[in-house]
């Protein structure tokens, strides 16, 4: 028997490929991608450089005299994977 739910697809190029990864929810088999690689590539910059910006400012929250930066790291990791970020 087949799986219906996933369709075979090849990403041209790693933008796409990207924006997929980072607009996945879960439960959701459908996505829209816009037809404009700039579009897309543009999106993929800003979603990354939000998501470096963040991490960094959880860095900078979790880091006290008793926490090292590594485990501040570690922390801040650990809190956008839970919040799927």
């Amino acid at each position: 028997m087949t799986d219906t739910r996933f369709v075979n697809s090849t990403i041209d190029n790693i933008h796409k490929a990207k924006y997929l990864m980072y607009s996945k929810k879960n439960g959701e088999y459908i996505y829209k991608v816009p037809k404009d690689k700039e579009i897309v590539g543009k999106a993929v910059q800003d979603y990354e450089e939000y998501r470096n910006e963040l991490e960094a400012k959880l860095v900078k929250a979790f880091m006290t005299e008793n926490t090292p930066q590594k485990a501040a790291e570690a922390l801040a990791e650990q809190v956008m994977e839970e919040h799927s970020i």
